[in-house]
């Protein structure tokens, strides 16, 4: 297996940049580029896995273009070479890694994870809480036309490049020589040129009937690093829209959320909405909302997001969206909250601000992101401490009332809203004993009739 060097060095020298791995450190320790600069070292003086280890994919796709990404995928050009690599590697440094492990059954990737730093050869390597993902090169193909599930086999190095989606992540590292490989010979040119497409000896149909999901992908990579999309991509894509319906509602919303966390997730809407994707991602496509303004402050923040995404729905059909993207369950309380808040100011005309806060307690710096104008009267409900609960509990209500079961309650929440008016209009704290002498006053008068 000695092709992959002289596949190298016979290429042209435009097809590889070299790569410093002692480059200078940045303020942030990046623990992949220092897990894959300390396998540089190893390999040095290894002539088992000499010219045999690669990175490949997103980490140097990222490297290459100066992107921060702390996801190393490790390529081994051996039959069986990521479970020997990972094992070699732990075996050399026993007290500072896991025990690798293989990730799934008939899919040979290994997995390990480094537990403190590195002192090798006299350099030290910062590698604490690194991990890498190690697999074979492969070669596959896609024996069910109803899913996108993949039989793989061992392959060489060109035929593990020419499974991957697009040419921007077809670069390979030579982790020996730190050396990029451009094996598609079209990556360099694309990045350069931030132009996505498939390799170009693939049909893009074929691209994305094997996978669907990699036009969503696209739409991805197009908005984070600000790339065209190819026009036969494009083409493509509008063509085999469908075909995401074989996706799972998990794979799709792994995607939704790495766009959001990307802050791009109102350029990526309007890519969805052209290439006929919108209504396969997310169902009531036609009444959710698309707004730049209001996505502009919302950031990276999920829940934001998705409640303005969904604001023109009712609570119920926005919780029957959340629920069939399958959105965690954490995230979707937080949406449904935001959402219940922005439907309470749009048809309530009087707003208690003090009831208000009470109910929306966690996600009022939220809301004020997205209404800045509820900033101010919040402010002057807010100058006298909020109590949480009524002065009054349950058994004094029993006991004065003579009440039982849901009337308790709402004598409780009448309380509450007493207190609040009490402490606004004569500017006393709740807990002041006359306030509550008030507020027990005019409860009898309410319910003891």
């Amino acid at each position: 297996m000695s092709w992959t060097f002289v596949f190298i060095t016979a290429k042209s020298h435009s097809n590889l940049i070299p790569v410093n791995p002692a480059e200078k450190k940045s303020e942030i320790i990046n623990p992949a580029i220092e897990i894959s600069n300390l396998f540089s070292a190893i390999l040095k003086s290894n002539f088992e896995f000499s010219h045999k280890v690669f990175s490949v994919g997103g980490f140097v796709r990222d490297r290459f273009l100066n992107f921060f990404s702390n996801d190393l995928d490790v390529v081994i050009e051996l039959q069986n070479g990521a479970e020997q690599f990972s094992k070699y590697v732990h075996n050399q440094f026993q007290n500072e890694t896991t025990e690798p492990f293989q990730k799934g059954l008939g899919y040979p990737i290994w997995f390990l994870k480094y537990t403190e730093n590195i002192q090798y050869q006299n350099i030290l390597y910062q590698t604490k809480n690194g991990s890498v993902d190690f697999a074979d090169s492969q070669k596959e193909c896609f024996p069910d036309k109803n899913s996108r599930q993949r039989i793989t086999v061992f392959g060489n190095l060109t035929e593990d490049i020419l499974r991957r989606d697009f040419t921007i992540n077809m670069l390979a590292e030579n982790l020996t020589t730190n050396e990029i490989v451009d094996l598609s010979e079209s990556a360099l040119k694309d990045i350069t040129a931030k132009l996505l497409q498939t390799h170009p000896q693939k049909n893009p149909d074929q691209v994305f009937s094997e996978d669907p999901l990699r036009m969503i992908r696209a739409i991805r990579f197009c908005c984070k690093y600000n790339f065209q999309i190819h026009t036969l991509v494009q083409i493509s894509i509008r063509k085999n829209a469908e075909r995401t319906q074989i996706l799972s509602k998990e794979r799709i919303w792994d995607e939704v959320k790495k766009i959001i966390l990307n802050k791009n997730f109102f350029q990526a809407l309007l890519q969805m909405k052209d290439f006929n994707l919108l209504s396969y991602v997310f169902i009531n496509s036609n009444q959710i909302n698309i707004s730049e303004s209001e996505f502009d402050v919302c950031k990276d923040h999920i829940p934001l997001n998705l409640a303005m995404l969904f604001r023109n729905l009712k609570l119920s059909e926005a919780e029957h969206c959340l629920i069939t993207l399958k959105v965690e369950t954490h995230l979707r309380k937080q949406t449904l909250l935001i959402l219940d808040a922005l439907q309470h100011i749009s048809t309530h005309k009087k707003i208690n601000y003090r009831q208000f806060a009470r109910t929306y307690f966690h996600q009022l710096s939220d809301l004020q992101v997205l209404i800045p104008k509820l900033t101010e009267p919040l402010q002057i409900a807010l100058v006298f401490p909020l109590q949480m609960t009524s002065k009054l509990n349950g058994h004094d209500v029993m006991k004065i009332f003579s009440v039982q079961g849901p009337e308790i309650q709402k004598i409780l929440n009448e309380a509450l809203r007493l207190e609040d008016e009490l402490v606004l209009s004569t500017k006393t704290v709740s807990t002041d004993p006359a306030l509550q002498d008030q507020v027990l006053s005019r409860l009898k008068a309410l319910f003891l009739k």
